[in-house]
């Protein structure tokens, strides 16, 4: 069976599904491609990074994670929405022959072009979906309006969709309320972990507590992504002056960056508080490095939108804390995985993590269970198994509405 993957960015060397869920596919002994834009997103995370003309990676063939990756040059592209239009995408998949498509976000222009030409080249498509109601916004009248030619195509050409794969129940309620789509036609695909780079290590523990100077005795609280006021990384920051009165051994390592106008007013706060010394920040990590400091922390926290950064905490067994009602981490909370707090809410983030702190049993308990999570369910190795039942299951397609 061939397989072939199709998305408007691919980002060399992260974390992210379209990273290793063709990989562990192709593990499993199936014949898996990749189709994408020429760039990497503008996303504003990154412009410190790199600049415009940065991030064109260029057209042709390129590898990783033993896939082959085909860049086609980008026709239009609208930062706006991080939204491109691709060429040469129909001519691409007729000469690939795939009979899956596996198409990623289900209101991209390259999702449309690819269902567009599926009864042709005659290939099953899957979409899937990454949606939650907070980065499905439509505060714009020109998303508005393209939101509702996506949903008008969906009317016309929604039962050329054999499968809807929302990767969370979050994703799935909004796939029900935008787009009609009903729940016998979806099937969830979770986001999973790397088990190979995310896992328990003591000796990760030790060595990179030693580099970064912290002792044995202090308790530390990791946190990491791509910081945006939509993350609530300040909010952890103001939680963590409360509680850290209360226990001078507790230190916060942040890793990651954001737009220098978030940086800087995360900064004032960590002045302003008097906690240099308790809080450090680092920038981007290589995903490959990423569960050496998961590995260092004693409890992980995620305060805003959802972050694939968590199920990656997971495979390192690492106690999480996450706002409670978010159906994006129900099947963490299922598990007792993770404690909760009230969104937003500076006072109820620090009682958890006042919590977490006060009790290595809980810690442990959490730990043990994020540990059995990752096992059962959330490897890569299991999400593309279950990806192979999907393609192959006799799934019902979709019609329209």
């Amino acid at each position: 069976m061939k397989i072939v993957h199709v998305m408007n960015w691919y980002i060399p060397k992260m974390g992210y599904q379209e990273n290793y869920l063709p990989s562990e596919q192709k593990k499993l002994g199936y014949d898996v491609e990749i189709i994408t834009s020429d760039r990497i997103p503008s996303f504003k995370e990154f412009r410190g990074e790199f600049h415009d003309e940065e991030r064109i990676i260029g057209e042709g063939l390129f590898e990783e994670n033993n896939i082959t990756i085909h860049r086609l040059p980008v026709l239009l592209e609208y930062k706006g929405s991080n939204q491109v239009i691709i060429m040469g995408l129909k001519s691409k998949l007729r000469e690939l022959k795939p009979d899956i498509v596996h198409v990623h976000g289900e209101i991209n222009p390259v999702t449309l072009q690819t269902i567009i030409c599926s009864k042709r080249l005659r290939f099953k498509v899957f979409v899937d979906s990454h949606s939650n109601s907070d980065n499905f916004i439509l505060n714009s009248p020109l998303k508005r309006l393209y939101y509702r030619l996506a949903k008008a195509f969906y009317i016309i050409f929604g039962e050329r969709v054999q499968c809807w794969l929302p990767v969370t129940n979050a994703s799935k309620d909004l796939l029900t309320e935008y787009f009609g789509v009903s729940e016998k036609h979806m099937e969830l695909l979770p986001l999973g972990v790397n088990t190979n780079r995310f896992f328990k290590s003591k000796e990760f523990r030790e060595a990179y507590r030693i580099k970064l100077g912290y002792s044995e005795d202090e308790l530390v609280i990791v946190s990491s992504g791509k910081f945006d006021p939509s993350k609530k990384v300040d909010t952890l920051i103001k939680a963590f002056s409360i509680v850290v009165k209360e226990c001078s051994k507790l230190r916060l390592l942040l890793i990651g960056r954001g737009s220098s106008e978030y940086m800087n007013y995360l900064i004032s706060i960590i002045e302003s508080d008097n906690l240099n010394e308790h809080i450090r920040i680092l920038n981007f990590v290589d995903n490959s490095e990423l569960g050496i400091y998961y590995n260092l922390a004693d409890v992980g926290v995620w305060p805003g939108t959802s972050s694939i950064s968590v199920i990656e905490a997971l495979g390192t067994e690492l106690p999480l804390i996450l706002p409670k009602r978010n159906d994006d981490y129900k099947v963490v909370f299922d598990a007792s995985a993770a404690i909760g707090f009230e969104k937003n809410d500076i006072y109820s983030l620090a009682a958890a993590l006042g919590d977490l702190i006060r009790s290595p049993e809980m810690r442990l308990k959490l730990s043990n269970n994020a540990r059995i999570l990752v096992k059962e369910e959330l490897s890569w190795e299991k999400v593309a198994e279950k990806s192979i039942e999907i393609y192959c299951g006799g799934r019902p397609k979709v019609h329209g509405n």
